[in-house]
């Protein structure tokens, strides 16, 4: 059984291997208006071929 140096230890470096980055104490990001439209065009899109095919079938 590991102790929690050992384990903190191992848990670092496999976010260092994965590429995983520790999340800030602020919670996320805010996204700014443009990427705010970018998102809402990519999900209306989305939503828009998920309609056609339910309406072709």
């Amino acid at each position: 059984m590991p102790n929690r140096y050992t384990k903190n230890w191992m848990e670092a470096s496999k976010n260092l291997r994965t590429g995983k980055k520790k999340e800030s104490p602020f919670g996320k990001k805010k996204m700014t208006a443009k990427e705010k439209q970018a998102q809402n065009r990519r999900r209306g899109f989305l939503m828009g071929v998920i309609r056609e095919l339910m309406k072709n079938k």
